[in-house]
């Protein structure tokens, strides 16, 4: 059986199948004079309270940021949409189990799965590990991440790469581990 992290992500490996952020942005510099971005005033804080979700919070986050972002607002997605079919891709056979996932996987079950409005699949601590039924899957069935070479979806390989995503307004999520120490 897997153990409870509850710090970190789960680190997604090397795939030649992802999508390069410095294919999209091209080698163009940064915006000159731009020297601080600050998506604050748009994004809320979500609670993963103790699971291990928090790759799915950051990504139904940075799905309602760009849509904001966009004049497009939305409903925040179901944490627990991306959660659940997430771990299934990380971990095929295995009964969920509140052990994170990686963040690959949890844009992929965007992409494969769709989203749903987070009242139709609640987040609770309580209920992490319940299956996403299959009226919800159903429904965000009509609403899923593209897998493209123009849209989607992409891994970053520098931090230059990742600024130059932010000065352009595109919101950025990222893993990394952390320890116990993160919590002091």
């Amino acid at each position: 059986m897997f153990e409870v992290r509850n710090h970190g992500c789960l680190r997604s490996p090397e795939d030649p199948h992802d999508w390069k952020l410095g294919t999209l942005l091209g080698k163009s510099p940064t915006i000159p004079g731009v020297e601080r971005i600050d998506f604050r005033a748009a994004h809320e804080i979500l609670d993963q309270g103790p699971t291990s979700s928090c790759v799915a919070q950051a990504i139904a986050g940075q799905v309602r940021l760009t849509a904001r972002l966009a004049g497009k607002p939305i409903g925040l997605p179901a944490r627990k949409g991306i959660y659940s079919p997430a771990r299934l891709l990380d971990m095929p056979g295995e009964p969920l189990a509140d052990v994170g996932c990686t963040p690959r996987n949890g844009y992929k079950a965007c992409a494969k799965v769709g989203l749903v409005a987070e009242e139709r699949f609640p987040f609770t601590f309580d209920s992490v590990n319940d299956p996403l039924p299959w009226d919800v899957a159903r429904a965000g069935a009509g609403a899923q991440l593209i897998e493209g070479k123009d849209v989607g979806y992409w891994r970053a390989f520098t931090g230059a790469e990742i600024r130059q995503a932010l000065v352009r307004g595109l919101p950025v999520t990222f893993g990394m581990p952390v320890d116990d120490a993160y919590e002091a």
